[in-house]
């Protein structure tokens, strides 16, 4: 009988370290180059998905102004990122900054952590951009081409300051 639960104890250790170094791989690859895996950090947004998006939440469409879409819950870094870049640069008149998420908390930390002025972003408070499937865990950064097609960017700690500076945000 002790042999029996020397193993069952075992097979439970290994399973729960399986289980541990997967959690670890997962959470070390959501941050991670967005040149591996199967984000290539670009993609064209359905037009009709973001007219909805942009008329529920009463905004200037992506057409005239570029937009900023940062989630309240996704990559920690790549949010702090983009909030510090807002932080900084919130009053151009060629971008619009949505937070999109339920964490009431969160709304709280952007005008004390991050000192940014609450009247110049917007707030989707009903996670419509993930809804619709504009973000996931990064902030995306959307702007329409010549053509008119809308390009969606997901922005992570490592490329922030590339797309924005690409996008014509920042100035080097």
């Amino acid at each position: 009988m002790k042999a029996k639960y020397s193993l069952r104890s075992s097979a439970h250790r290994l399973c729960s370290s399986a289980c541990f170094g997967l959690l670890i791989a997962v959470l070390l690859g959501a941050c991670g180059n967005p040149g591996t895996g199967h984000r290539d950090g670009k993609a064209t947004v359905r037009n009709d998905k973001f007219s909805r998006f942009a008329t529920d939440m009463n905004i200037t469409p992506v057409s005239e102004k570029m937009m900023l879409i940062i989630p309240t819950q996704g990559c920690t870094g790549c949010i702090k990122e983009a909030l510090d870049f807002t932080a900084a640069h919130d009053s151009r008149s060629s971008l619009t900054t949505v937070v999109s998420g339920r964490s009431k908390r969160f709304y709280k930390l952007l005008t004390h952590k991050f000192n940014i002025d609450t009247t110049k972003v917007f707030f989707d408070r009903e996670a419509l951009a993930a809804r619709y499937g504009i973000i996931t865990i990064y902030p995306v950064l959307l702007r329409a081409g010549n053509d008119g097609h809308i390009t969606s960017t997901q922005l992570d700690a490592k490329n922030v300051h590339r797309v924005l500076t690409d996008a014509g945000l920042l100035v080097d």
